[in-house]
């Protein structure tokens, strides 16, 4: 085996272990702390903690539990997913 498929392979799972690593963490926090995490991904782009964990506006909850029912269909030969 060459370098190179050695090292993809190394990268591979490499990329494996974290996504691993990242739902097992996720599945030990408390939902308050998945919050909390959630919005200091946002402070990244200068949105504050308490506007980020105070929920949906009141047109996203609309639209999310009325489009709840329709479900989201891709195909190959569809540039984008395509709402049934």
């Amino acid at each position: 085996m060459g370098v190179y498929r050695v090292s993809y392979y190394v990268g591979r799972g490499l990329i494996r272990a974290a996504r691993i690593l990242a739902y097992a963490t996720a599945g030990v926090l408390t939902r308050k702390e998945l919050g909390r995490a959630a919005a200091g991904r946002w402070s990244d782009f200068g949105i504050d903690e308490t506007y980020v964990l105070s929920g949906l506006f009141t047109w996203e909850e609309n639209f999310y539990f009325d489009s709840s029912s329709r479900t989201i269909t891709s195909s190959s030969s569809a540039p984008a997913p395509v709402a049934t």
